[in-house]
């Protein structure tokens, strides 16, 4: 699907590191600073534009993501 991205290796990589930290879509306490949260992923590596991206999408969207790089 490359309309969504879900075929890029580092928007992968970026919501596997959201779900171990729960950050992101993944968050339980909607009042996370998202500040936080992107610098998160700039200090393991990612590019702002892929930070971006991935902190934008819905839980199930990244879910989806997700189960279509393990299948």
């Amino acid at each position: 699907d490359e309309e969504r991205g879900s075929t890029e290796p580092d928007l992968a990589a970026a919501i596997m590191l959201m779900r171990r930290k729960r950050i992101g879509p993944f968050r339980k306490n909607e009042d996370a600073e998202k500040n936080k949260e992107l610098a998160s992923l700039a200090r393991a590596g990612f590019g702002f534009d892929i930070a971006q991206k991935a902190l934008a999408l819905e839980q199930d969207e990244a879910e989806e993501i997700l189960s279509e790089i393990r299948a």
